[in-house]
C-alpha cells in the first residue's frame, strides 16, 4: 500500500508491477540528505521518456533542485549557480569538474525553487537546452529568478544542443567560456523580440518597441535607461518616446512630488493607484480567460493562439500563457499538475475561477473566433494610438520621413476600421 501510495508500484488486474521498471533510476535527494522521490529514465521506447515520482507527503517536485543536496556548498563558493533543465545535464557538469550546477527537474522553474537558489547566491546563470522549449522555459525561469532577487544571465547553445552534449562534445574550459559569454538577462529577451519583429519596416520596428517596453517596466528605471539608449538607436524611435513608454507613470510621479503639499497628496493617491494597478496584474481580461478556458479544453488551441503574441497582457495572463506554451505536446493535454506546480498562489486560484465555466467543445471553435476577431480589433485600436503618440514627438526637420510613413499607415488603419464597422453593421 505504501509502494502504490509513494507511486514506486501499481495494481493492476490484481497483481502489482514495478512502476519504474526497464528504467535508469536518478533517486533525488533532498538539502538535508533524505532521498524523497526518484527520476527514471527509459532504457528502451517505454513512454514516457522520464518519469518522476508523483507528488506525495515526501516529495513535492516544485521545492526541490536536483544535485542541490551536493552542489549547494560549491554555488555559495562561487557565488553562482548554474541552472539546467533535466538529470544528465546536471551530471555531466558535475562529472567535469563544474559542481556549481542544479536541474530544475525538467519541470517549469517555480517561485519556491528560485527562493532556494537565493539562499546560496543571488547570481544565476540558465544553461537550458537550446531548442524551443528550452528558450521558453528559459524566459519564463528568468523573470521568476529576478523578482526573486537574482541577477540574472542566460547561457546560449547552437540549434540542437544541450549542456551535456556541450560539455561532453567541447569540455570543461570551453563550457566555462560560454558561462562567461552569458548575456544579461534583458539582453537575451530583447534579442528574442528583435528576431519576431521585423525591424526594417516602421511597423516592426513599433510592433518591437511596445514588446520591449512591456519587458523593460519590469525593471528599475536605472537599469532600463541603458536599454532605452540602445532601443532607440536600433528603432529609430527618439528616446524620449521610449522613454515615455517605459517610465510614464514613474515619470509623472517624480513631477508631482516637486509641488510641496499638493504634490505629496497627489504622489498619495499615484501611489493608490499603482498599488491597485499591481493587484490588477493578478487579474485577466475577459478574453484572456477565455482563451485560456481554450487551451486547457482543447490543447489543439496552444499552438493557434500562439500566433497572436499580442493576444495576452496582463502579467498573469502573460505568465499563464507562457507556462501552457511550454508544456504543450501535440494531441496530448496540458498536464494539469505541472501547470500548478508553475504558477503562483494567485495565479492558481486565478485558473480555479476559470474551471469554474467550462468550455463545451461545440462552442469552442466560436468562441476562438470572437476571441481572434476582439484581439484584432485591438489591436489596430492600439496600433492607431501608439502611431499617434510616436508622432507627437517626432522631429518635422529631422524625422520627415519616418512621419510621411506613419501617416500613410495611419490612414490605412483608419480605412480599415471603417471597414470593420460596415461588417459590424452587416
Amino acid at each position: 500500500k505504501l509502494l502504490e501510495k509513494l507511486g514506486l508500484a501499481r495494481v493492476s488486474k490484481g497483481r502489482t508491477y514495478d512502476n519504474f521498471r526497464h528504467r535508469v533510476i536518478f533517486p533525488i535527494i533532498n538539502t538535508r540528505g533524505k532521498v524523497i522521490g526518484f527520476g527514471g529514465r527509459a532504457l528502451e521506447e517505454e513512454q514516457p521518456k522520464y518519469l518522476n515520482s508523483p507528488e506525495s507527503l515526501v516529495f513535492q517536485k516544485k521545492d526541490q533542485l536536483y544535485g542541490l543536496n551536493l552542489t549547494r556548498q560549491d554555488i555559495n563558493k562561487e557565488n553562482c549557480a548554474i541552472l539546467v533543465e533535466g538529470y544528465m545535464d546536471a551530471i555531466s557538469l558535475y562529472q567535469s569538474g563544474i559542481h556549481n550546477v542544479a536541474a530544475s527537474l525538467g519541470t517549469a522553474l517555480t517561485e519556491r525553487q528560485a527562493a532556494m537558489i537565493r539562499r546560496y547566491t543571488d547570481t544565476v546563470v540558465l544553461a537550458y537546452d537550446a531548442d524551443s522549449a528550452g528558450q521558453n522555459a528559459a524566459l519564463r525561469g528568468m523573470d521568476i529568478l529576478y523578482r526573486a532577487g537574482c541577477r540574472v544571465r542566460v547561457l546560449e547553445l547552437d540549434e540542437g544542443q544541450d549542456p551535456d552534449d556541450y560539455v561532453r562534445s567541447h569540455g570543461k574550459e570551453a563550457f566555462l567560456k560560454r558561462v562567461a559569454e552569458a548575456k544579461p538577462f534583458m539582453t537575451y529577451k530583447l534579442d528574442r523580440l528583435r528576431k519576431l519583429n521585423d525591424l526594417t519596416t516602421t511597423e516592426g520596428r513599433v510592433d518591437f518597441l511596445k514588446q520591449a517596453a512591456a519587458a523593460l517596466k519590469m525593471i528599475s528605471p536605472i537599469e532600463a535607461e541603458a536599454y532605452i539608449v540602445q532601443l532607440a538607436e536600433q528603432t529609430g524611435i527618439s528616446e524620449g518616446a521610449i522613454r515615455s513608454e517605459v517610465l510614464g507613470r514613474s515619470v509623472k510621479r517624480d513631477v508631482q512630488t516637486e509641488t510641496g503639499a499638493s504634490g505629496r497628496r497627489t504622489e498619495q493617491r499615484s501611489r493608490s493607484e499603482e498599488d491597485k494597478r499591481t493587484e490588477s496584474e493578478e487579474d485577466c481580461s475577459p478574453v484572456e480567460r477565455d482563451l485560456i478556458r481554450l487551451m486547457l479544453a482543447e490543447s489543439r488551441f496552444v499552438p493557434a493562439i500562439a500566433e497572436y503574441p499580442t493576444a495576452f497582457s496582463t502579467a498573469a495572463g502573460l505568465h499563464i500563457r507562457d507556462v501552457i506554451q511550454s508544456l504543450y505536446q501535440p494531441d496530448q493535454p496540458i498536464d494539469r499538475q505541472s501547470l500548478a506546480d508553475a504558477l503562483t498562489e494567485a495565479e492558481n486560484r486565478l485558473l480555479q475561477q476559470l474551471d469554474q465555466t467550462l468550455v463545451l467543445a461545440a462552442q469552442a471553435d466560436r468562441i476562438f473566433e470572437d476571441c481572434i476577431r476582439h484581439i484584432k480589433e485591438t489591436g489596430i485600436n492600439r496600433r492607431k494610438a501608439e502611431i499617434i503618440e510616436v508622432l507627437s514627438v517626432l522631429d518635422d526637420e529631422q524625422d520627415g520621413d519616418t512621419i510621411r510613413s506613419l501617416t500613410e499607415e495611419l490612414m490605412q488603419i483608419q480605412e480599415q476600421e471603417r471597414e470593420m464597422r460596415e461588417r459590424n453593421q452587416e
